[in-house]
This record gives structure tokens, sequence and C-alpha cells, in this order.
């Protein structure tokens, strides 16, 4: 992960003019694709009850949307019983979990604004996350998968704090999520894409 964010652009100048900061917290403010791997990894073993031969890829993040593309042969009980199991042991796997000092940074120095983190990740696994690197008390509110009603989680946290979208600047690194926060009105220069 990056610990610098490239200040082309007059970027400091489009924080400075927004009244919310929305996070992203997954590949955004915190990369967690090794701490999700290995949790998932070790779940299919455990189902499975033997090794399996995939190695992380920094392209393709396994998801429970596309694990049976890396284990085809799971049964639908033993998918149930990965998900299950991956849950449990994430919080053994924090370690592999890498901070993005350099957005972290922002929650500091724009502490006056309000900081709204915008997560698709589930609550008790994002607090885990929040909480092992010291940042549970950085944002002013949070919204995770279970509060969105929508498949776009920019839409449902403007709806729901009432804000002009044009007074938002969101630290994003998915390009589908950069399209969503477009499409419910966020300007494409008030995002950053983090990479």
């Amino acid at each position: 992960m990056t610990d610098k964010i490239e200040s082309t652009g007059g970027l400091k100048q489009k924080i400075l003019k927004a009244k919310a900061l929305f996070f992203d917290l997954d590949g955004t403010l915190i990369d967690t694709d090794y701490s999700n791997f290995l949790s998932y990894k070790k779940a299919i073993e455990r189902v499975k009850k033997s090794p399996v031969n995939f190695v992380i890829n920094p392209d393709k993040r396994i998801t429970r949307r596309n694990i049976r593309a890396f284990v085809p042969d799971l049964n639908d009980e033993e998918y149930d019983k990965v998900i299950e199991i991956k849950e449990k042991l994430y919080s053994s796997n924090l370690h592999a979990a890498e901070l993005n000092g350099a957005v972290a940074n922002m929650l500091d120095e724009y502490s006056d604004k309000k900081l709204i983190l915008v997560t698709n990740g589930r609550q008790e696994r994002a607090d885990l996350l929040l909480s092992h690197f010291y940042l549970s008390d950085k944002f002013t509110r949070k919204y995770y998968r279970e509060n969105m009603t929508s498949d776009n989680k920019y839409q449902d946290v403007l709806s729901s704090l009432r804000i002009d979208a044009s007074l938002v600047f969101v630290f994003e690194n998915d390009e589908s999520e950069i399209a969503a926060a477009v499409a419910a009105g966020i300007p494409s220069e008030n995002i950053l894409k983090v990479a």
C-alpha cells in the first residue's frame, strides 16, 4: 500500500472546500487483501480437509461472491461452512492487513470536517479492522453493508446524511465504486482513486 498521496490537481483545495470526506475501507484506508486471502484459504482447507493450491491474485480479490471460481467443486453446504469459518478466522489474520498511512493521515489532518466511513464490509469485520489500527474514534459516522438499502453505497449515505453531493470528497480504490459515487452525483474531480 502506498504511504503517499499525490497532490496533483489542487487536491488540498478540493478537500478544504468539502464539508464531508467519505472513506472506503478495504483497499483504500486498509489493504485487507492478504488477510482476507489467508482467512479464506485456511477456511477452505478446513472444510476440504486438504491443502488448496491457489495463490493470492493482486488483480482478483477472493470474496463470497467469487469463491467458487477459486474452488469450483464447493457444494452449497461446504460454501456456507467456508463463509462461517472464514469470519471466525479473520481476527487471527489481522497481522496481514496493512494501513495506508497517507489516507489515514487525512483523518487527522482534516479532523475538523465530517469524516464518514462508507464500506460494503460487514460491521463486525470493519470494526475489528478499525480497532486493530486505532481508527475507531476517527469517524463522525460509519456506514456498513448492514446500513445499505441499494447497490450504491454512496447514494445511500448521501440520502441518509442529506448532504449535497458536490460538497463531498471521496477516497476510493475500486473503479466500480468510483462509478457509483459519480452516479450518486459526486463530481469526479472530488474523488481520489487510491492505488
